[in-house]
């Protein structure tokens, strides 16, 4: 009778065996913080998203109409001698500066779907 097994005395592969499992928990200890980086960053360029959309709704509802409305009723009062022109002027500079609100706004809301677009590989 025989009997015959392999001691692991005499192997001489345990070192580059044990730097395998060494870079492979490495490996997965990298793919965990990408992992997690790659979601923190898709959760920051959804919240910035929602943000430009909540900012545009609101611009777009309400400040818009009433700085139309505003440039409109001075204007037609001024038509009527009833404002001065320093009082139009000023109804003028606040409607300018709400459109240029608005167009950042709207800017902003698309620089957000593309960066969405960039950190999910897909497109909206």
């Amino acid at each position: 009778m025989f009997f015959s097994s392999a001691l692991p005395v005499f192997n001489r592969n345990q070192g580059e065996i044990e730097r395998a499992r060494q870079e492979q928990r490495q490996i997965e200890a990298r793919i965990r913080g990408l992992s997690a980086s790659i979601q923190a960053e898709v959760e920051t360029s959804y919240l910035q998203y929602s943000n430009a959309r909540v900012t545009l709704e609101r611009i777009e509802g309400t400040m818009l109409i009433k700085a139309r409305d505003v440039r409109s009723i001075t204007e037609f009062s001024y038509r009527r001698g009833e404002a001065t022109l320093v009082e139009l002027l000023d109804a003028q500079r606040a409607y300018n500066e709400t459109i240029q609100a608005y167009n950042d706004a709207r800017a902003e809301f698309a620089r957000s779907l593309y960066l969405i677009d960039a950190v999910t590989g897909k497109a909206q």
